[in-house]
Order: C-alpha cells, then sequence, then structure tokens
C-alpha cells in the first residue's frame, strides 16, 4: 500500500514533469533545451532525499553532484555527435534509440570516473564549469536553417513522460541509501528532464531538432549548479522545505539573467548585422 510520502514523491514529480512539457508546447524546442537545465529534477531528488536520510546526507551528496555535471554534458555531447554522424536513412526511432544508449554509456562512464576522483566541492565545480565552457565551444552553432517546429504532446506521451519521471525519482530517493551519497550525487545529473523531449523531438521531427535543442543544454545547467551551490547554504539553516525553495530560487534568478544576457547578445548580433540602407524603403 503507498505511503503518503511515496504518492507525495509520485505527485510532485508527475506536475513538475507535466509542467515542462506544458511550457516547452507553446515555446520551441531551442528554449526547451536551455530550460531543461533549470533546478527540476535535482531539487526533487534532494528534497525527498534529505527527508528520508537527513541534512547532513543530502549535503554530502553537493560535491559529487556538482562533478556529475560533468558526466551531463558529456551526454549531451555525446548525443549530439552520435546524431550528426547517423544517416539520415536510418529509422528516426532507431537513430534516437542508438544515440541515447550511447550517450548514457557515456555519461555513467564519466560517472564513474568522477566517483574515482573523489573531488571536493570547489573542485568539482571547477571541473564542471571549464566542462561546460569547452563543450559549448565544441559544439557548431545552431542551424538557422532547420525550421523550428513546436513540440506537440498527446495524452499517452505526457502520461509517459510523467510515469518515467516518477519512477526515477523514486527509484533514486530509494536507492540513495543503498549506494551511498557519491552515487546519490551522481544521479542528480542524469538528464531526466531533457531526454523525453530529445526522443520526441528526434522520432517525430528529426535529429536535426534534437541537436538544435541540445546545443542550448550545457549552458543551461548553470541553473542546476546554482541550485546545488546553495544547498550546504540553506538545507542546514533553514531545513529541507525552505531550504529548497531558496535554493531554487537562486538556480532560477541564474536563468533569469540568463536569458536576460542571450536576449541582450542575440539583439546586438543582429543589430551589428543590419548596414546603412539595408532596411526596406
Amino acid at each position: 500500500m503507498l505511503t503518503w510520502f511515496l504518492l507525495a514523491k509520485i505527485v510532485v514529480s508527475a506536475s513538475v514533469v507535466l509542467s515542462i512539457s506544458a511550457i516547452a508546447e507553446f515555446v520551441n524546442p531551442r528554449v526547451a533545451g536551455v530550460l531543461a537545465g533549470a533546478p527540476l529534477s535535482a531539487p526533487i531528488i534532494l528534497l525527498f532525499v534529505g527527508h528520508d536520510l537527513g541534512i547532513d546526507f543530502a549535503v554530502m551528496t553537493v560535491p559529487s553532484g556538482i562533478a556529475s555535471f560533468t558526466a551531463t554534458v558529456a551526454f549531451a555531447f555525446a548525443y549530439e555527435r552520435v546524431s550528426a554522424w547517423q544517416t539520415a536513412t536510418r529509422r528516426p526511432l532507431a537513430n534516437a534509440l542508438l544515440t541515447t544508449l550511447f550517450a548514457t554509456i557515456v555519461f555513467l562512464i564519466v560517472g564513474w570516473g568522477v566517483t574515482v576522483l573523489n573531488l571536493g566541492l570547489p573542485a568539482s565545480l571547477a571541473m564542471s564549469i571549464t566542462t561546460i565552457v569547452v563543450v559549448t565551444l565544441l559544439m557548431s552553432p545552431m542551424d538557422g536553417r532547420v525550421k523550428v517546429a513546436r513540440i506537440r504532446f498527446g495524452g499517452h506521451v505526457l502520461a509517459s513522460r510523467a510515469a518515467i519521471a516518477a519512477l526515477f525519482v523514486v527509484s533514486a530517493t530509494g536507492v540513495a541509501e543503498i549506494v551511498g551519497p557519491v552515487w546519490a550525487g551522481i544521479v542528480l545529473g542524469f538528464p531526466i528532464t531533457v531526454l523525453p523531449v530529445l526522443l520526441i523531438l528526434h522520432v517525430t521531427y528529426g535529429r536535426d531538432h534534437a541537436r538544435n535543442a541540445i546545443r542550448g543544454f550545457p549552458v543551461g545547467l548553470g541553473g542546476v549548479l546554482s541550485y546545488l551551490v546553495l544547498v550546504p547554504v540553506t538545507f542546514p539553516a533553514h531545513g529541507v522545505g525552505l531550504g529548497t525553495a531558496l535554493a531554487v530560487a537562486g538556480g532560477i534568478f541564474y536563468m533569469i539573467v540568463l536569458n536576460i544576457v542571450r536576449g541582450r547578445l542575440a539583439a546586438r548580433g543582429k543589430g551589428s548585422n543590419m548596414t546603412p540602407g539595408s532596411a526596406p524603403p
């Protein structure tokens, strides 16, 4: 029989995923790629880990959690590269599943490497930021020739996404005590919120749409990193509930600043491309 707390895990996880799905449907895949870096699944997992296993355990997962985003970025880069190498004649579903399998293997290998290094918080943060910057530079720019298609989520797709997210959160919090804080932190980096969107884009609209979405993903991860950096401060001082809210607020603040900066840079780039006499009469 489900306890009320297990039911709360399922309801909260599903609600967050459905909300993000709705936002993605009414925006576009490029914005969804950056949005996927917002603090979503990590706060849910740490909220319940903190409740189940205590604040000290939750705080102990933070260094490996931050370092795990090196594996997250490696996942994004592997997905983008493998999808580019595959032939367009392959069936979209086979293409998407093979790409996901390879990217997941890359995530696990890099994640294992992170556990071997066993870095502290400052070193983990420096490694993840460096990886984000390098991979962002290595990824090719978004292809402006690809017409942006809006994601249309049917009822069965939404139900599947909600079920997968709920299962992942329940499983992650359930095994946290068994695997310990280091591997529990690695789990925080798995891109459970972005992966279903990538698969839908890949299968429904083609690999180019998925590649365009994932190219904005590494930059957006700063929102999760901002959240995790604040957890060791907010959890001990304010408890799991309010501490989560304050840390998430810090992550959202980063996302707001990021979008403002990106918007101004884009506007400046358009302005620099204008030449005298280019405007219509």
